[in-house]
């Protein structure tokens, strides 16, 4: 037992009464330790205060409570050792790391406290042993063990309306929450004082949690919810009350419920989330229902073993991070080559092509490290207006390549930098910025042939797989033009060896900047209609408008001086027939990219290029204005947003813009087989 003395007042009257003992015992003839307990005596400072804990933590073993509501349980690496010492009578409880080393105290008992350290610890593993059987029965009867035990209410009214007294709620699962901080510090002079430190917070969560439970035999709850769940549909949720034979309320059924019907004039649904109820007067049935639909219908015709497929989309659902030009000078040079399909006025021809992208495998072989750079051989009227250094452009070469301006020369010049240990600090200090300049990349990943393709006239990479926001891409390349030969980057077999770094183009960076010019370089022309091997034959394309004074779709803008002309012919999408002539025939243009290396489709991966590089702004405007259509009425009309902005951006703040969609049909190619395009199909038999 201990005592708090609060101040030295109450010290000096504890000690008087415990001498005032002490004197009086020593008198007898005998001294027995059991009668009298010393109490043990703590002096506090005067100006400690006495603070009582909500959640009281005890450090060690505690044989006569618990540690505390909030402690966590010891690391594996603690032992706890009980040792008994013949002389003194007392147990010792060690707490040891490893086999001598302990890290605190050893906790003592006599015999009796230690006694009853065991008769509890005994107590304890005979309720815990005698919980385990009956979760044992429970699994073999009933399912898993309940949250709690099944609760008893005597009540007739309760047992009337849920045709018992018993509820029973079984849930299972976890939860992990988590928390985080993310501080990044940027000492770089050039940037303000209060943007060198940026502090980020994160918070994630994981839930998968199950819930089973009855109340009666007439209500019944069942949950599924995983925060993780690839699909919607696979979080379900249904609360479902039966009722008996000769009741008028046969069923109520609210959360994810379903409607089939088996007549051929009113098609039911299995996809619903709402209140479904069925009563009954007699031989009298009624069903009512309120839901929300969360599936679609979708119909395939197939002929000869070939389905046709209908296809509708906004303009605002290009392929993002998947198409990239090789450098500005091939996006500005992209609608003059094909402007005379079906062949592609391009003098270039791409002969070796390199793709670096960030490494997220756990492979290590062939691997390099790599640095990326914004202005690798673009001329002044591309380079980055903020970049500090003077890099200047070479007025005798137009075309890309490493001498095109002083960058690359500057870089090579450098140890510092092509040896990539200290390159962060030196290209710093050369006044390039990291995520805007320049990128590093530490044994980055080189895509095999298979994983990319390439046009080699045209100039741009298309991606098998997207990449993410914070991903990197990285390019060389070397191609000929007018005789000569050019090359853009280090190729992997220059000469270069690891851990030195490879200098490369850099087209994505890790910062989603639109006033970048890499932003520029991400193509938002291509369109992809979900098919494969689609045929020529019966395929069908239009872009429609949407009219917002008669809030139809039409196929063409409908202004007076542009009217006559449909929307396939302006965005540059019919000017041939179907022998290739250049006679327009109001019908798409099917040119595929596999005979030619410019077209407006690829046949084999079902992807729709448009032969311009921003069809819906900056052309749409031109042909607009060259029409005479007033500005005013041109600002409601294009959509540069799509072009100039991020796609989240153009969606959400300029929606009334995005008025034009793609719509049409194809027929793929003939097989046994047949490709529902669909997940979690219902059985409506």
């Amino acid at each position: 037992m201990g005592l708090r003395v609060k101040n030295i007042w109450q010290t000096l009257v504890v000690a008087a009464l415990l001498l005032l003992v002490w004197s009086t015992n020593a008198s007898r003839s005998s001294y027995d330790k059991s009668v009298v307990n010393l109490p043990e005596v703590v002096v506090l400072p005067v100006d400690s205060p006495e603070i009582d804990l909500p959640y009281p933590i005890q450090d060690g073993i505690n044989p006569f409570g618990d540690n505390g509501r909030i402690n966590l349980t010891d690391p594996n690496n603690v032992d706890n050792l009980i040792e008994y010492d013949p002389e003194t009578g007392k147990y010792y409880f060690y707490q040891r790391i490893g086999n001598s080393i302990d890290f605190k105290n050893p906790t003592v008992m006599d015999f009796e406290e230690y006694m009853d350290y065991i008769n509890r610890n005994s107590e304890s593993d005979y309720w815990k042993e005698i919980r385990s059987a009956d979760a044992l029965a429970n699994d073999d009867d009933d399912g898993p063990d309940p949250f709690a035990p099944s609760l008893e209410i005597n009540n007739k009214v309760f047992d009337r309306i849920f045709g018992g007294n018993t509820v029973d709620i079984r849930p299972q699962g976890t939860a992990e929450l988590t928390f985080g901080a993310n501080v990044n510090k940027n000492e770089n002079p050039r940037i303000p004082v209060n943007q060198r430190s940026i502090t980020t917070f994160n918070f994630d969560q994981r839930i998968q949690l199950n819930v089973v439970g009855n109340i009666g035999e007439k209500l019944k709850l069942t949950t599924n919810y995983n925060t993780e769940a690839t699909f919607d549909f696979e979080n379900q949720t249904k609360i479902e009350y039966t009722g008996t034979e000769d009741e008028i309320i046969q069923k109520i059924e609210a959360g994810n419920v379903s409607m089939p019907l088996s007549n051929s004039l009113i098609s039911g649904s299995q996809s619903l989330f709402g209140v479904k109820t069925e009563l009954k007067f007699g031989r009298l049935t009624a069903t009512a229902l309120f839901s929300q639909e969360r599936g679609q219908k979708k119909e395939i015709n197939v002929e000869g073993g070939a389905q046709t497929q209908d296809f509708e989309f906004t303009v605002d659902n290009y392929e993002a991070n998947r198409h990239y030009f090789l450098s500005g000078y091939f996006r500005a040079q992209y609608d003059n080559a094909m402007r005379s399909l079906p062949t592609v006025n391009s003098g270039a021809q791409i002969t070796r092509i390199e793709v670096w992208v960030v490494n997220q495998t756990a492979n290590v072989e062939e691997t390099r490290n790599v640095i990326g750079f914004t202005d690798l051989g673009e001329d002044a009227e591309y380079q980055n207006p903020q970049y500090p250094a003077d890099i200047g452009d070479n007025p005798l070469n137009r075309f890309p390549d490493n001498s095109q301006n002083q960058l690359y020369s500057q870089m090579a010049a450098n140890p510092q930098i092509r040896s990539f240990t200290n390159s962060s600090q030196a290209l710093s200090g050369a006044g390039l910025v990291n995520g805007r300049d320049f990128e590093r990349l530490s044994n980055a990943r080189q895509l095999t042939p298979g994983q990319f393709t390439y046009n080699s006239q045209l100039g741009f990479i298309s991606l098998n797989q997207a990449l993410n926001n914070a991903e990197v891409l990285a390019v060389a390349y070397q191609y000929t033009l007018n005789g000569q030969t050019y090359q853009v980057g280090d190729l992997s077999n220059d000469g270069f060896v690891s851990p030195d770094a490879l200098y490369l183009k850099l087209l994505k960076s890790t910062v989603v900047d639109v006033q970048n010019p890499l932003w520029d370089l991400m193509m938002k022309n291509v369109y992809s209609l979900g098919a494969f091997q689609v045929n020529r034959d019966e395929f069908l394309l239009n872009v429609w408008y949407n009219d917002p004074q008669e809030g139809v779709d039409v196929p063409v803008i409908p202004e007076p001086q542009v009217e006559d002309t449909p929307l396939l012919q302006i965005l540059e999408l019919d000017k041939l027939d179907q022998n290739q002539n250049p006679t327009p025939d109001g019908r798409f243009d099917f040119v595929d990219q596999a005979a030619t290396q410019g077209g407006t489709i690829n046949a084999e991966n079902g992807r729709i290029y448009f032969p311009v590089i921003e069809p819906f702004g900056s052309h749409l405007r031109g042909r607009l204005e060259e029409a005479g259509v007033e500005e005013s009425q041109i600002e409601r009309i294009v959509y540069p947003q799509l072009y100039d902005s991020t796609k989240i951006v153009a969606q959400q703040n300029f929606l009334y813009l995005n008025r034009f969609k793609i719509r049409g049909s194809y027929r793929s190619a003939s097989s046994d087989e047949i490709s529902l395009d669909a997940l979690n199909i219902p059985d409506k038999r």
